[in-house]
C-alpha cells in the first residue's frame, strides 16, 4: 500500500481504526523494510542497550559494590530482577525478530502484552538500584575517596 494520506483522528489523541480487517496487498522488500522500521529498531535500541547495560553492571559494577554493599550480592534481589527482567526480555526480542523476518506481522497489543510481561520487575529493579546507588546510601559503604576512583 503506497497510500500516504494522514491518519485519521477520533479524539484528538488517537487514529482510527480501521473499519474491517481487508485483505492487504503482497509487500514488496522495500515496503516491509519501511513498514518494520520499528520492530528493527526496538529490537536494536531497547533490547541490545538493556542486555549490554546489564552485562556491564554484572561483570564490572555489581562486584566491586558487592564487596561492602549487600543487596549486589549474586543471590539477593537486584540480580534476580536481571533474571526476572531478562526472561521478559528475550520473549520481546525473539516476538521482534519475528516481525523483522517477516514471520509475524508487527502488533501493538501483541507488544504491549510482552512488554508488561517484564514492565513492573523492571520498574521495580530501576527504583531499587536508583537507592541503593544514591548518596545516603552510597556513603554508609564508601568514602568520598573510594567513590571518586568507582568504575562508572
Amino acid at each position: 500500500m503506497t497510500d500516504t494520506a494522514p491518519l485519521q483522528v477520533t479524539d484528538g489523541s488517537q487514529p482510527a481504526a480501521p473499519a474491517a480487517e481487508e485483505k492487504l496487498p503482497k509487500l514488496s522488500a522495500s515496503e516491509f523494510r519501511a513498514y518494520n522500521s520499528m520492530a528493527d529498531h526496538m529490537d536494536i535500541f531497547f533490547c541490545h542497550h538493556l542486555h549490554t547495560h546489564h552485562g556491564i553492571e554484572e561483570e564490572h559494577i555489581f562486584p566491586v559494590l558487592a564487596r561492602k554493599m549487600p543487596a549486589f550480592r549474586k543471590e539477593l534481589e537486584l540480580l534476580a530482577q536481571h533474571k526476572q527482567i531478562h526472561k521478559g526480555l528475550d520473549k520481546f526480542q525473539e516476538y521482534l525478530e519475528d516481525c523483522r523476518n517477516g514471520e509475524k506481522e508487527l502488533r501493538l497489543e501483541e507488544m504491549k502484552v510482552l512488554m508488561d510481561s517484564f514492565g513492573k520487575v523492571l520498574w521495580e529493579h530501576l527504583d531499587d538500584e536508583v537507592k541503593e546507588l544514591g548518596a545516603q546510601n552510597m556513603r554508609k559503604y564508601w568514602t568520598v575517596q573510594e567513590m571518586r576512583i568507582m568504575p562508572m
